[in-house]
């Protein structure tokens, strides 16, 4: 079993049978959804943690990675005994009736990491070779998604919820070794978003429901290189987000309708000694953009090397979502969930299911947030410092998680 956490815009690759992580750069809402979530806003509700149900008999691996407007979710489940797992959709967010999206003939398993409020899902398919490759669901019928030259090309596991309600959709493919950002039309039509001046390398995280994709450009595919936080405007246009002194490598993870835009910045600093540049990418800030030509605002600024903070998505309504933790000398991660919304000047906490609070060691992954404040993702609990030692994984359901 294997498990993929976002950290500071990368992507870790948790192998639970090795000691320690293997980190690897492989890195308009419709009126009746808007109605609700303004009537949601309205009306108030009271914030609550619940973990998941599980959808598939024995299963024993679940995982929540997003959400729609409607409450429907989806992530994936295994059915037990190293079973491969499937795609599944929790209609109005219940175990009771959830869709098993299951697997096209000549794939093994799939995971969905992006729901719209029409109930079209996003997702990837495995191969035998443990190649991933996306697929859109729709109306119950699941296609694979071909890269701009019309052909198979595989694919990057997503940071966020990757398809809008307009049904466009974006991720990250790798071709011919080369990491490349690429939107798809409603109608399946890839187009590869370019990067800026001299950059070969493009990451998407995240597509708003203008079509607005946030993400990264970097220059040479090398894991200490700077990223440049980017965003590509509704017609493809690359637009740098502007950087802070000495923070010069981040990424733009989620931007919303308004130009609203978070995600970190980091990487360049001392640790003390003036003039040594302090090339460790452990040390992050989260940021706000308040517009594209905006200067970064820093939340959660790190105390000290391996310190972290990130903000990893944001709703239409300025509240967003994220988490703060620190890495050890051998890489393991702790992380705690953390939100953030408009006229707040820092981070605050987020609650997590009492159970989940049970594990020795707590590292939680928030995937997304929806605009009428809910959010889902994954608390992972473990016995020790070590991912061998994981427990047991919950998704979870915050609901309502700014109060009303």
């Amino acid at each position: 079993m294997r498990l993929r956490l976002r950290t500071k815009g990368r992507i870790a690759l948790l192998s639970l049978g090795a000691m320690g992580v293997a980190a690897a750069l492989v890195a308009g809402l419709s009126l009746d959804a808007s109605a609700s979530a303004s009537r949601q806003a309205r009306t108030g509700c009271a914030p609550s943690a619940t973990i998941l149900g599980s959808p598939r008999a024995g299963a024993q691996e679940v995982q929540a990675k997003a959400l729609n407007d409607r409450g429907d979710i989806v992530g994936f489940a295994d059915s037990g005994g190293g079973t491969p797992q499937h795609a599944i959709m929790w209609e109005g967010g219940k175990a009771e009736g959830a869709v098993d999206l299951g697997v096209l003939p000549g794939y093994v398993s799939s995971e969905a990491y992006g729901v719209n409020n029409r109930r079209v899902v996003f997702g990837l398919l495995y191969d035998k070779q443990e190649r991933t490759f996306p697929f859109r669901w729709k109306a119950g019928r699941m296609t694979v998604l071909l890269g701009p030259n019309g052909r198979r090309q595989q694919a990057d596991q997503p940071d966020g919820n990757t398809i809008n309600d307009r049904g466009q959709m974006a991720a990250t493919l790798v071709i011919a070794g080369q990491r490349q950002a690429v939107r798809w039309s409603p109608a399946g039509r890839a187009t590869r978003l370019e990067g800026l001046d001299g950059d070969k390398w493009t990451n998407a995280f995240g597509i708003n429901d203008d079509g607005v994709v946030s993400g990264w450009s970097r220059t040479l595919p090398k894991e200490d290189d700077e990223n440049n936080p980017v965003i590509w405007t509704s017609s493809g246009k690359v637009v740098p987000m502007t950087t802070a002194p000495g923070r010069a490598d981040g990424a733009a993870e989620a931007t919303n309708r308004s130009g609203l835009t978070v995600g970190y910045l980091g990487n360049i600093g001392t640790d003390g000694i003036p003039g040594v540049p302090n090339n460790d990418p452990e040390r992050d800030n989260a940021v706000v953009w308040s517009s594209r030509a905006a200067m970064p605002r820093m939340l959660g600024r790190p105390a000290r090397v391996h310190d972290f903070a990130e903000l990893t998505d944001v709703n239409d309504r300025g509240q967003a979502t994220g988490m703060s933790g620190h890495f050890t000398n051998t890489g393991f991660l702790a992380a705690e969930p953390r939100i953030w919304r408009t006229g707040w000047t820092a981070l605050r906490p987020l609650a997590i299911p009492a159970a989940s609070r049970r594990s020795r060691v707590v590292v939680t992954d928030l995937t997304d947030i929806n605009n009428r404040g809910d959010i889902v993702g994954d608390v992972y609990g473990l016995t020790g410092m070590d991912y061998s030692k994981l427990r047991r994984i919950d998704p979870v359901l915050w609901a309502c998680a700014f109060g009303g």
